[in-house]
């Protein structure tokens, strides 16, 4: 059950990564378009295992800044 566990936490983590790279690009288009991403401001994920800490929007924000209008284009 703990090797279980163990595999789920680190499946979150990964999720929780994939959401944040799709979330900065969403951050991104909305600075591009004009508005303000404040809904996402409000983002708390907790990351699993032995580290208590969490990503929050300043993540996006970081991301966001990453990405260019050709970047967001060619999706």
């Amino acid at each position: 059950m703990r090797l279980a566990h163990n595999a789920l936490e680190e499946a979150w983590n990964d999720a929780a990564q994939t959401l944040l790279d799709v979330g900065g690009k969403l951050y991104a288009a909305a600075r591009l378009v004009g508005r303000d991403p404040v809904s996402l401001m409000k983002l708390d994920i907790p990351e699993q295992g032995e580290n208590f800490g969490s990503w929050r929007w300043s993540e996006l924000a970081d991301r966001g800044r990453q990405h260019r209008t050709r970047d967001l284009l060619s999706m």
